[in-house]
């Protein structure tokens, strides 16, 4: 596997993993901020071991919502 693959391959599973977060942040018709910065917090520390770039994830990040990305203040 080269390099290119091997970070498409990280780009997919946090584009899965932040989808997820999102989702799991989702309570009936109200959406926790505060919650999800959490999750999207520890995430980027596991991306950023893996490879992935502080700069692709929170990229990624607002892809998902960028609403919510914009309310995250960070």
């Amino acid at each position: 596997m080269d390099k290119e693959d091997f970070q498409d391959g990280l780009i997919r599973q946090y584009t899965d993993e932040i989808r997820e977060a999102y989702i799991e942040c989702e309570h009936k018709d109200q959406f926790n901020l505060s919650e999800y910065k959490n999750k999207l917090i520890s995430l980027q520390h596991s991306a950023k071991i893996e490879g992935l770039s502080g700069e692709d994830f929170w990229n990624l990040v607002e892809e998902q919502d960028p609403e919510a990305f914009s309310k995250l203040n960070i």
